[in-house]
């Protein structure tokens, strides 16, 4: 079936930034697998049967890590699309102050509006 692309070399479409900044892109994989880690662990903070100290404890941890792998991203795009895991974890754990610092390092608009979406407490525009 696939015979007669035998020999062909496939080309990235042109415009594939994924190719020219790998390690990056994998900053952004590693920081969205934390903060998701980390939306869970929040979620912990509201158990009265958890130990709330070392659940904010793991909760800060894990977020101080994110915000430092992030901040060795220099493609604004890429650093947007980290950022944005970022502040899911920050409204999850209530970090409101947190995440509406880190929007600021957001300058892509599509990524911001997406943001904005999945938390509309950020949006300024917003009445919710």
């Amino acid at each position: 079936m696939f015979g007669r692309f035998k020999g062909k070399q496939a080309q990235p479409p042109k415009g594939d930034e994924s190719q020219d900044n790998p390690a990056e892109a994998e900053a952004v994989v590693a920081i969205k697998a934390r903060s998701e880690l980390g939306r869970i662990v929040a979620g912990r903070l509201s158990d009265p049967n958890e130990d709330q100290v070392e659940q904010r404890s793991r909760y800060e941890r894990i977020l101080d890590d994110c915000i430092a792998r992030a901040d060795c991203i220099s493609d604004d795009f890429y650093k947007g699309a980290a950022v944005h895991q970022i502040i899911e974890l920050c409204v999850a754990g209530g970090d409101l102050l947190i995440a509406r610092a880190l929007l600021l390092a957001v300058r892509d608009n599509f990524i911001r509006q997406m943001i904005f979406e999945s938390a509309p407490e950020l949006n300024p525009t917003s009445k919710a």
